[in-house]
């Protein structure tokens, strides 16, 4: 088995509630966030990292989807993570949504979805995967009677994955 850990070269928002501004900012770990401040009791847009450009072969068999969110957010007793989702060769949701609607710290940390042996309740291909609108989606709400933001620096996707019960490594820098 092995994986491939990539960065998003396309980055949108839309349909739903608050507009993210500087959504391109998902594609690098440089410190320039993307940033949502959420209206009073309602939820973001979702915020779409796809275009990763895996290059997993034909052969492979997926075995597990994770997703890394570098995050901070402005009150974590009022602002959570509402949908994560993955995005399907059409760019809509696949597969079950990993939101834990657990609150969203109040310090730049990296939050972790699915592992290297979850495929988010669905199958996956290497088709799939290689599709440049394979991606993830992001929702956040906000609880409290006033604007809270919330801002990603940079969201990763690895796919492991095993050709003929072998695991492949390959890694990009985290």
């Amino acid at each position: 088995m092995g994986f491939k850990k990539l960065l998003p070269t396309l980055a949108a928002s839309g349909a739903g509630g608050t507009s993210w501004t500087n959504v391109d900012n998902i594609k690098a770990e440089d410190s320039s966030w993307a940033r949502c401040d959420i209206d009073k009791n309602d939820v973001s847009q979702w915020c779409q990292g796809f275009g990763y450009n895996f290059n997993i072969p034909p052969s492979a068999t997926i075995e597990g989807i994770t997703v890394f969110i570098k995050i901070d957010g402005e009150d974590d007793r009022k602002l959570t993570d509402s949908q994560i989702f993955l995005m399907d060769t059409a760019g809509g949701q696949k597969g079950t949504n990993h939101a834990r609607n657990a609150p969203v710290s109040e310090s730049t940390v990296t939050e972790i979805y699915g592992n290297s042996a979850d495929l988010w309740g669905t199958t996956w291909t290497p088709a799939d995967v290689n599709h440049s609108n394979f991606g993830a989606m992001l929702e956040y709400a906000n609880s409290d009677n006033s604007k809270n933001w919330v801002d990603i620096d940079v969201v990763w996707v690895q796919v492991d994955y095993s050709v003929s019960g072998t695991y492949m490594l390959q890694m990009s820098a985290f």
